[in-house]
């Protein structure tokens, strides 16, 4: 009977003692997973953000250029009022011009 009790106490300890190693290797593994899910989500954080840094440095090289683009049109935009102008001055001139040439026309005709 006291065989019976030794092994029942052996199985028994052997036993609680796998129960234990199979807690505690279980709390690791979750502690490992968790400390990888952190360090990818990290990873992952970090290339966000390099990734907006670089949208947003691209996005002002973009604005630079397309503000130097509009300045650039204005200043020609400009130029080519001031040529109008200029030839609607003409315009007038060269009208007015024929106006008198016609009407110096009709004078020398009568």
């Amino acid at each position: 009977m006291e065989i019976v009790k030794i092994i029942t106490l052996i199985f028994g300890a052997t036993g609680f003692w796998q129960l234990l190693t199979i807690a505690l290797k279980y709390r690791s593994e979750k502690k490992l997973k968790n400390a990888e899910l952190n360090s990818i989500n990290t990873t992952t954080e970090k290339h966000i953000i390099n990734n907006w840094v670089q949208w947003s440095q691209k996005l002002e090289e973009r604005l630079k250029a397309s503000e130097d683009m509009n300045e650039k049109l204005t200043k020609k935009i400009s130029c080519l009022e001031k040529k109008m102008r200029e030839f609607v001055k003409k315009n007038k001139e060269l009208i007015h011009e024929i106006i008198q040439l016609r009407n110096e026309g009709k004078d020398t005709i009568k």
